[in-house]
């Protein structure tokens, strides 16, 4: 998960931890460091906020989509934006899917539940390491 936000990755975390999902979750103080990790190591997903310090996740997409180490790495937009704009956008630079960040805990939840249900119960990924968080 890419997220400048602390307080929303901490929710984060919390609604994981409460849902008791067993998942490996990784944070990153800006999108080089991700970039460098998931280079090192694949995960199998990624979330992807749009605000980022720097630079945009649109940005950050298209350098994932560039790359043939994570051009296949799914990678799913979660962020306030429900602009059809921004949901088409990252839908041409490559995203998997475009998830719009909840305002009530038990939306959350929810949310969380279904997303990683499909994502890393249903689906056959095609990597094999992590949940990729970051910041």
């Amino acid at each position: 998960m890419v997220e400048a936000d602390a307080d929303d990755r901490a929710l984060f975390r919390e609604a994981v931890d409460e849902l008791g999902l067993r998942l490996d979750l990784r944070f990153f103080d800006d999108p080089a460091k991700l970039l460098a990790a998931v280079q090192r190591e694949p995960a199998d997903l990624l979330l992807l906020e749009l605000d980022l310090p720097g630079t945009t996740g649109f940005d950050l997409l298209g350098q994932l989509r560039a790359q043939p180490a994570t051009r296949t790495l799914p990678v799913l937009v979660y962020t306030t934006s429900w602009h059809e704009r921004d949901i088409g956008r990252a839908y041409q630079l490559g995203a998997n899917g475009f998830l719009i960040k909840p305002l009530r805990y038990a939306e959350l939840l929810d949310l969380l539940s279904r997303t990683f249900s499909f994502w890393l119960g249903a689906c056959e990924l095609p990597h094999r390491g992590a949940v990729a968080e970051g910041a």
